[in-house]
């Protein structure tokens, strides 16, 4: 049976940005691991493709590990590392640092997640550390009784914090709006696909996602 109050409140979103046009076509590929320690402790591991220049080009690889400490059922505080790896002359490879706080609630079988995170970036050729900071804004809802099939939506958006020579300047850099659907192959494992508008103030991009979700523990009890 299909949950209708999950599905009328994110179908809106799931359909909004397809509407935008792009300057450029870029295909984003995730394999993203997940294993809770105890209560308290939850660390993951994300790495992820891009290609780009209308999926003609690889440009980049991005590894990320996160270790994060749930304060509550609702609360979630994280630390994690970035190494942003460029196959570009026009990129540069970066490495960052960050911090998060996490909130999440439910209602009516809508889960909301509210993201707050605080970036330093040493990107190679910048004079100094960029400090950047990401809101990011998440529902989704179960689409029906045997949670197999999931429907997201989100928005983040992105602003630089300091001036940085020969680096960001300070001000708006991004805005991500992102819908989609996931299914259950497997007890612990998900496949989701998704599309992401990103806008920059100069340019923007449509952008095709494909996630690969491993939750180790919920594999481990089938077992």
């Amino acid at each position: 049976m299909v949950r209708r109050s999950s599905a009328l409140l994110l179908l809106a979103l799931l359909f909004s940005s397809n509407e935008l046009a792009a300057d450029d076509l870029q295909q984003w590929t995730t394999l993203l691991m997940i294993k809770r320690f105890d209560e308290r402790w939850t660390g993951t591991l994300l790495t992820q493709g891009r290609i780009q220049d209308d999926i003609a080009k690889r440009q980049v690889l991005l590894i990320r590990p996160e270790v994060g400490y749930n304060i509550s059922r609702e609360v979630q505080l994280s630390l994690g590392f970035d190494y942003f790896a460029a196959f570009d002359d026009g990129l540069s490879n970066e490495y960052r640092v960050w911090q998060q706080l996490g909130v999440g609630q439910d209602f009516g079988g809508v889960g909301i997640t509210n993201r707050v995170r605080i970036e330093e970036r040493f990107i190679d050729g910048a004079d100094g550390v960029a400090l950047r900071l990401r809101y990011r804004f998440r529902g989704q809802g179960w689409l029906d009784d045997q949670r197999d099939w999931l429907l997201f939506a989100s928005n983040e958006v992105f602003f630089n914090m300091n001036d940085v020579r020969s680096g960001p300047k300070a001000g708006f850099n991004q805005n991500r709006l992102q819908s989609g659907l996931g299914y259950k192959l497997h007890q612990g494992v998900r496949l989701e696909g998704a599309h992401q508008w990103t806008a920059f103030a100069d340019r923007n991009a449509q952008v095709l996602l494909l996630t690969l979700r491993l939750d180790f523990d919920q594999l481990a009890s089938e077992e």
